[in-house]
């Protein structure tokens, strides 16, 4: 997917589906728009890669650049916690470390049947921690021609820049390969800022940030700020409209002026028959609550990897997340407006 912007001009690329794009066939196009002169020289640009999307990961020229011997830890960075389990960060807890599943199998799971239709014409290749990882690297080689491409146009200094993910995925650490759980191997999600004078290099930032937050972030970098009212913009009309943001600029807590928020909230529910799950994660712990009223505790400092549920043994702890996470939906409910997890 790429969507671009300069001056009143928009252009709009989908493409989803069943149609395989590699990064390539996205990050080309997108290049002379990154790279146009307009006034007052401001260009958007969403390049959106597809590749480590269980797709499944047959990035040309790195299918093969990383060849973990099945079974064997050799290399791997071999953890443990204080929960009692050694861990591979990323692969899962050792003895349980999913190392391959099948690409129909993958496609089954993710797509709620439709795995034959989607992979039509492949063959049962196997789909891979090792490829996975490759299909990451293809995409750091695509962000790596971004960059060069806006360096040799001399535009890098006064470009700014954000690398991040919808989600990760699960990779069998917790029964699925894929994503639609709110574990952190799914949630914790890379988020790379780049503006060269205004954001400190190299600095690695403590606390929580949200995709809600992005927004108003690269509004604050491009000198456009409410002023703590909301923001005044054009839609296609050319009406001015009130534009209000349920995140926050980053830079504050970037420059160590304000902390993050002391927890945050995620929900998913993936589709009819679905019970749909909430989550609420401080820094040290992370109660997950389905709406059937069922309860995951746990405490990540001591179990990172999210696998020792302890709802029954801290039955206070887990009452008390809860009561934080249930006033979270109702602030964020109108008058009288039904919570809409409950009305798919």
């Amino acid at each position: 997917m790429c969507c671009t912007f300069a001056r009143e001009h928009s252009d709009y690329e989908r493409t989803l589906g069943i149609v395989r794009l590699f990064g390539a066939d996205v990050v080309h196009p997108a290049l002379p728009v990154l790279t146009q002169e307009v006034e007052p020289e401001a260009v958007f640009a969403f390049v959106h890669l597809w590749d480590p999307h269980h797709n499944p990961y047959r990035a040309p020229g790195y299918r093969d650049c990383f060849k973990q011997p099945r079974d064997s830890l050799e290399g791997l960075p071999v953890r443990e916690c204080a929960a009692g389990y050694k861990y591979v960060p990323g692969w899962g807890r050792v003895g349980e470390i999913v190392w391959e599943i099948s690409a129909k199998r993958l496609h089954r799971a993710v797509d709620g049947g439709a795995g034959d239709a989607v992979n039509a014409g492949e063959s049962e290749d196997a789909i891979t921690q090792d490829l996975y990882d490759c299909s990451i690297a293809y995409v750091d080689s695509q962000v790596r021609e971004i960059i060069r491409t806006l360096r040799n146009e001399g535009a890098l200094d006064d470009t700014a820049i954000v690398l991040t993910a919808d989600h990760g995925e699960g990779l069998g650490i917790h029964g699925a390969w894929g994503h639609g759980l709110l574990y952190d191997d799914t949630i914790h999600i890379p988020l790379i800022l780049w503006r060269p004078g205004l954001l400190p290099e190299g600095a690695r930032v403590n606390g929580f940030a949200q995709h809600v937050d992005v927004a108003p972030t690269l509004l604050e970098l491009m000198g456009i700020t409410g002023g703590g009212q909301p923001l005044r913009s054009r839609i296609g009309t050319g009406a001015e409209v009130d534009v209000r943001m349920e995140g926050r600029s980053l830079l504050p807590q970037i420059r160590g002026e304000r902390h993050g928020p002391e927890f945050i909230v995620t929900e998913v529910r993936r589709g009819p028959g679905d019970p749909g799950y909430r989550s609420v994660r401080t820094r040290s712990w992370k109660l997950i609550e389905s709406l059937a009223g069922d309860r995951e505790l746990y405490s990540l400092d001591d179990d990172p990897l999210e696998k020792i549920n302890l709802a029954d043994k801290e039955p206070s702890r887990a009452d008390d997340m809860s009561k934080v996470l249930h006033n979270w939906v109702a602030q964020h409910l109108k008058r009288g407006e039904q919570d809409p997890m409950r009305i798919w």
